[in-house]
């Protein structure tokens, strides 16, 4: 892409502050070719930053992870910003394990039953109730957590001292030239108000997640709701291993849970998808399932006595972005790339690995913005094909 001369200035607007909206921010922003008087980058944000499922989720991230194509580039990525930030004390990022697990409901073990330290069980889970448990990956080698929230809103900080522009407000649709080949605007309504406003745009980043069909009605991704609590516990009590239990027992009241140990003395346990409520208008009208906080948490202490009569922090609930391209594997990917529009770049559907592949994904944007061309990954599978 030709540069613009000095008497030119390039309107960037991103749609959707989470944390693939402040990763592309926070990329375009150290991008060689980046000049903070020739462009202006422009996170358009509906409610808050990280106010859907990058504040909301897990927060693991693997070398082995989704796609392929962006797992190793994303890990090294993770790892550098952990090292230059700070990110151990400033978004809880840490070298972890994974364990896969399946449970046992009729485990027999008591609240004073010595814990069993069978390898690799973490000795704060009881293991007789545990049918399998296996390290997924390469252990602490390939596997790290972090806090989303805190990981989504630093990316934001770092990209605002050097220019970007934040705008709470919800975009309502985006302009194209006469012809229809290149973008123009972005018109906005702010918060709490009727009133529309617009936003020049020469460049235009869809990551609005689950939310992007609002300005793009073809794109085919929608919202899955995960629910999930979080309880108060000293970090000292339990490991750095986040438990995973993956099968499904029918007729019974245990959930499918996901036990993610974080070093603020907290533990963050979700909940398998659930599809009873669809998706709202904003990440500010989603409910959570008050039933299933219960039984996510009579679980919890059903596993572990480390959890039993903890206090409860959190309730809460978010939506991942899931692509519904109709035989398309999850496992494929998000749609990251280049559209047939001049200037709209689309980065949305990450599904579970949201979190995990947005540095990834904002390094790619920041190539297709500055070079045209993206040098970093093969992305080719990824093309998100004709929206508009």
């Amino acid at each position: 892409m030709a540069q613009p001369s000095s008497e030119t200035v390039k309107q960037i607007v991103i749609i959707g502050g989470g944390a693939i909206g402040c990763s592309s921010a926070y990329f375009l922003t150290r991008h060689p070719h980046y000049d903070q008087e020739k462009y202006h980058i422009t996170i358009l944000e509906a409610t808050k930053i990280a106010g859907g499922a990058s504040g909301k989720a897990g927060g693991f991230i693997a070398s082995w992870a989704d796609p392929p194509c962006l797992a190793s580039l994303t890990w090294k990525l993770h790892t550098d910003l952990a090292n230059e930030y700070d990110g151990a004390n400033r978004w809880g990022y840490r070298k972890c394990q994974l364990l896969d697990c399946d449970v046992n409901l009729e485990g027999v073990a008591g609240n004073n039953t010595p814990l069993k330290t069978v390898s690799p069980v973490p000795d704060w889970v009881y293991s007789d109730r545990l049918k399998t448990c296996a390290v997924r990956g390469n252990g602490i080698n390939g596997s790290a957590q972090l806090h989303p929230y805190y990981y989504t809103t630093a990316l934001a900080e770092e990209a605002t001292a050097r220019g970007v522009k934040i705008i709470i407000g919800s975009a309502t649709s985006i302009a194209y030239s006469e012809d229809g080949k290149s973008v123009k605007s972005v018109s906005y309504r702010i918060k709490d108000s009727e009133v529309i406003h617009e936003l020049p745009a020469d460049f235009v980043i869809a990551a609005a997640g689950p939310w992007t069909s609002t300005v793009l009605p073809k794109v085919p991704v929608t919202g899955a709701r995960n629910v999930s609590i979080h309880l108060s516990v000293p970090s000292s009590e339990i490991s750095a291993d986040l438990v995973f239990f993956n099968n499904v027992v029918p007729d019974s009241w245990y959930p499918r849970v996901k036990l993610y140990p974080r070093p603020d003395n907290t533990i963050h346990i979700s909940a398998g998808t659930d599809h009873k409520v669809p998706l709202p208008p904003s990440t500010d009208l989603v409910e959570t399932d008050r039933d299933l906080c219960d039984r996510i948490r009579r679980v919890a202490e059903f596993l572990s006595p480390h959890l039993q009569g903890r206090k409860l922090l959190v309730e809460q609930a978010c939506y991942r972005p899931v692509v519904t391209t109709p035989g398309r594997d999850r496992s494929h990917g998000p749609l990251l790339g280049l559209t047939r529009v001049s200037g709209l770049i689309l980065a949305t559907g990450h599904d579970n690995w949201g979190i995990q592949n947005s540095p990834a994904t904002g390094k790619i944007v920041s190539e297709l913005v500055f070079d045209g061309v993206v040098t970093s990954a093969d992305i080719s599978s990824l093309d998100p094909g004709d929206v508009v």
